[in-house]
């Protein structure tokens, strides 16, 4: 019994630019460039002018570039951006006109009860508010919330443009009309991709590792008041490596009046240079205390203040 191999099936054409014509080359783009290296191949009826004129290639182009605009189904070009500002820089001044928003949640430890908290964050600046903690986060107080937030900001509220905030329930078109009111428009994340929130989880973590997660919590009168002093640390002391370790609004030192200032030091008197000391006749190499000291002959003993006479000579027997 001899078995033969089924013979392959057909590609259809799904393209006309991209056609299985050659095995070793089978996309049309590459053809091309090989054209312009080496002289293509040519079978039995055709010549090489009319398949290398088929697929020639102007050079420099690459596969996934968008064809000439002088063909009926081509796309113009993109048109080069000649600017000084790099990807990162605009990415960061976009990003300084949209705070960021986001609820954490946290099981007190004597009531037993779950409470919401509201974080917004301020992404230029990474200043941080908490406006308040509640055991039911309802569209109301959210609502609630927001415009608390909005006056809280004032003037600066005209500097952003986007609030953006997950897909939970609490956010309805009354926040949004409280947002369109002051300039704002809300922005949605993605299902499913906290990624795309990313300063808002930042700061959450950031919350439960230094905070929450180091002590326990009574109820709903006690938490406000750990997160108030963190806020406050956070904002003014804390450093942050994404603004060169600063804190996000440092506090003014205010100059201290005279009375709250600390009396000067009395100033050391000069020394006195070491060309500047006289010696006396008697005196050593270094300065004395000022006592008048008796001078030595050169026989006397530096053990003894006593003088001593040279022995004499035995006399000879």
């Amino acid at each position: 019994m001899m078995i033969t191999r089924a013979p392959l099936p057909v590609l259809p054409d799904l393209r006309p630019g991209l056609r299985l014509a050659d095995p070793a080359w089978p996309v049309a783009g590459l053809q091309g460039r090989r054209a312009a290296t080496s002289p293509p191949r040519t079978t039995a009826g055709e010549t090489s002018g009319s398949r290398g004129a088929a697929q020639a290639r102007p050079p420099g182009r690459r596969i996934h570039d968008p064809p000439d605009p002088q063909r009926p189904c081509g796309l113009p070009r993109a048109p080069k951006r000649h600017t000084d500002t790099t990807w990162q820089q605009f990415l960061r001044a976009q990003a300084a006109t949209m705070p960021a928003t986001d609820f954490f949640y946290l099981d007190c430890a004597v009531t037993l009860q779950r409470l919401s908290c509201l974080v917004v964050i301020e992404t230029g600046s990474r200043y941080v508010h908490i406006p308040a903690v509640t055991a039911h986060p309802d569209r109301p107080w959210t609502t609630q919330q927001i415009r608390n937030l909005m006056m809280d900001l004032g003037d600066r509220a005209a500097a952003f443009r986007f609030l953006v905030g997950d897909r939970a329930g609490q956010f309805t078109g009354s926040s949004g009309t409280v947002l369109a009111s002051a300039g704002l428009r809300a922005v949605k994340i993605p299902p499913r991709s906290p990624r795309a929130n990313a300063y808002a989880e930042r700061s959450v973590l950031t919350t439960r590792t230094e905070v929450t997660d180091r002590m326990l919590t009574s109820g709903e009168r006690h938490l406000p008041t750990i997160l108030t002093e963190y806020e406050a640390n956070y904002n003014r002391r804390r450093p942050h490596r994404g603004r060169q370790l600063r804190p996000p609004r440092p506090p003014r030192r205010r100059p201290l009046s005279e009375a709250d200032q600390a009396p000067a030091r009395p100033r050391r008197p000069p020394q006195p240079d070491a060309s500047e000391l006289r010696r006396n006749p008697g005196q050593g190499p270094w300065p004395s205390s000022g006592t008048p000291q008796a001078r030595r002959s050169p026989g006397a003993n530096c053990t003894s203040g006593v003088a001593r006479s040279s022995p004499t000579p035995a006399s000879p027997r």
